[in-house]
């Protein structure tokens, strides 16, 4: 993002809508593979500076910024609809194995007049029919919910990020300024420090 501001100072509009309009053969681009592997991402930053050059920049700041915000959370929640449908497999398996462990247990019933051996193994399939359906929500169902609201999360987060780039566009920021204001919009844990972003921005417009 800092490398499209360069541009945009360097060599105007024009320069930029280059790279924008066909962000696969951009040499901008194509120095970040990861942006142009997120579908997401990449048409997030092309709309949205397309957005910019077709008179978007004319809203008001929170305007533009609310219209942002609003797309993200839609991405946001195209993504948890698979998330929805595994939680409430979660929920439900439990039950699953409650109607298994009944079942055998009739079953059961019906060789209540066998050996003792036998009685047990028709108790054990039955109680393992529970055990299955408890596997499966907690052991299987649960950690794969988890992990895609958290991959969820963090495009969210990701997305946040590019839009305070565009805002600083919209605002006509510096450079450092524009990265400084997106580096408040990392995680804490994961944020460069302010003296290492100073150094990066400087490279990127030196061309290094």
């Amino acid at each position: 993002m800092t490398e499209l501001l360069v541009v945009l100072k360097n060599g105007g509009n024009s320069e930029l809508a280059e790279h924008i309009s066909n962000p696969l053969t951009s040499a901008v681009f194509k120095k970040y593979e990861l942006v142009l592997s997120d579908n997401d991402a990449l048409n997030f930053i092309v709309d949205n500076f397309n957005l910019l050059e077709s008179g978007g920049d004319k809203l008001e700041a929170h305007q533009l910024e609310a219209i942002l915000e609003q797309e993200i959370e839609l991405y946001h929640h195209e993504q948890m609809i698979p998330v929805k449908a595994i939680t409430a497999l979660t929920e439900v398996m439990p039950s699953f194995g409650i109607i298994a462990a009944v079942m055998g247990m009739n079953i059961t019933m019906m060789y209540i007049d066998q050996e003792p051996l036998i009685i047990g193994e028709k108790i054990g399939a039955a109680l393992y029919g529970t055990l299955l359906g408890i596997f499966f929500a907690y052991g299987i169902f649960y950690p794969i919910a988890y992990i895609l609201t958290k991959m969820a999360d963090q495009k969210r987060d990701y997305l946040t990020v590019i839009l305070s780039f565009i805002m600083s566009v919209r605002e006509k920021h510096n450079l450092f300024i524009a990265a400084e204001i997106a580096r408040k919009k990392v995680l804490p844990a994961k944020r460069i420090s302010r003296e290492d972003l100073r150094n990066k921005v400087a490279s990127i417009s030196k061309g290094q």
